[in-house]
């Protein structure tokens, strides 16, 4: 959510849009889809280490699917544009269109009139992780491979890729103390603080998680994608042989 734009740069108002949310709605699309209550899949997005520095499952379910709470705080909200707000939503699958569609659905019925804006993978990249041209954005987020990398990125406040515009000075000072930190489980703990703190924003957030995989033809050479921070430059040292094997 972009955090820069009203009614949206409000805390309470996230928190409720967030409770307007179910996260299993699209899964429950699905014809081969059962009901769960333990929400598995919600996350922050890090790539962590190891699984134990992961927040709790109920410390992010407990954040989602009141949709009562949500429309007694929505219903009343001021600020919100003439126009209303609008989802973005990259054409990265039907999950993301089912799930986009599920929250303005939401939005709408509990008092704020948002709209559905589909967009290709290329728009999407340039607006939403360039430019940060959004109101609220459902699509993939940037392939940034490591923990620091990422929290460094998207959410220190002077990250290239911090389009939500969310900012908290003690998130910032814990991002650097657990780049420094060299004994595990006390970086576990920084890492779950930076976490909670990031949740109480009230901002960002991962329902679904998927693998994906390079591949290439062997006359391609010297292709070694590394993305630390979302950066693309590895492509730039890419060269294709005169010959294909």
């Amino acid at each position: 959510m972009n955090t820069a734009r009203s009614p949206i740069d409000r805390q309470d108002v996230r928190k409720a849009m967030m409770l307007a949310w179910d996260p299993l709605i699209a899964d429950l699309m699905q014809e081969d889809a059962t009901e769960n209550e333990d929400y598995p899949s919600i996350s922050l997005g890090l790539p962590l280490l190891n699984p134990d520095w992961q927040l709790s499952t109920t410390d992010l379910g407990n954040r989602f699917n009141d949709p009562k709470q949500a429309s007694t705080i929505l219903s009343s909200t001021e600020g919100v544009p003439p126009e209303g707000l609008t989802i973005k939503v990259g054409e990265y699958g039907s999950e993301y269109i089912d799930m986009a569609q599920h929250m303005v659905e939401e939005l709408t019925s509990a008092g704020i009139q948002t709209k559905l804006e589909r967009v290709s993978t290329r728009t999407f990249g340039d607006e939403v992780w360039v430019n940060g041209n959004y109101d609220i954005f459902v699509g993939a987020p940037l392939p940034i491979s490591s923990t620091t990398g990422y929290l460094f990125a998207i959410h220190h406040a002077d990250g290239p890729w911090n389009t939500t515009g969310y900012s908290n000075p003690e998130i910032d000072r814990l991002i650097t103390a657990q780049a420094e930190e060299y004994r595990p489980d006390k970086r576990a703990e920084i890492l779950l603080e930076i976490q909670q703190k990031i949740l109480d924003g009230s901002h960002r957030f991962i329902i679904k998680k998927r693998s994906t995989y390079w591949m290439w033809w062997d006359y391609v050479e010297n292709f070694n994608p590394m993305t630390p921070r979302g950066d693309s430059h590895f492509l730039t040292q890419v060269w294709l042989s005169q010959t294909e094997s």
